[in-house]
């Protein structure tokens, strides 16, 4: 298994210089440790940082997640497998690393503008390194890329909007 430092540097890379996922080297308690890091994030930091209710913490989880399953169903076809499980690996790490991000910034909430901040810049790395990792994967065009990932943010996005939206008319 690779030591946290290696993960990290591979995670530098990918995000802000443009590597690609070949670095990580897949393991199901790798898997598993970034879908827990995902969970302990976003329950954490959502509440305490973001000060979002449990409901909508979970519905964020259950949108992101189920996400994430359907855009990998969606590459199984045409991506090879090693390719595609790297991939999937990367980008779980980069969101267990921004909920993580969340955790260590909860005593700096009360601070004006660092929740939106440090929002903003974990949105734009999350999806600066899923860009390069849905370019690994795919091995097509980066401009290609750059519009599946962003057309898969903004579909889950207008996703979880419509599920708060009709939930909130259902408990209104």
């Amino acid at each position: 298994m690779q030591s946290v430092q290696s993960i990290a540097r591979a995670l530098y890379r990918i995000v802000f210089r443009g590597g690609t996922p070949q670095r990580l080297q897949f393991s199901m308690p790798l898997l598993l440790a970034a879908v827990g890091l995902i969970l302990v994030g976003a329950i954490i930091g959502g509440r305490f940082f973001f000060a979002l209710s449990y409901v909508e913490i979970g519905l964020a989880l259950f949108t992101l997640l189920s996400g994430l399953y359907i855009a990998s169903a969606l590459l199984t076809r045409s991506v090879p497998r090693a390719r595609l499980r790297a991939s999937l690996l990367t980008v779980l790490l980069l969101l267990g690393t921004a909920g993580t991000l969340f955790i260590l910034l909860i005593p700096l909430g009360s601070i004006e503008g660092v929740v939106l901040g440090a929002g903003v810049f974990a949105l734009l790395a999350v999806l600066s390194g899923t860009i390069n990792a849905v370019h690994y994967a795919r091995g097509s065009g980066r401009a290609n890329a750059v519009l599946l990932t962003l057309a898969f943010a903004a579909l889950l996005g207008a996703f979880y909007a419509t599920l708060r939206w009709l939930l909130e008319t259902v408990f209104s």
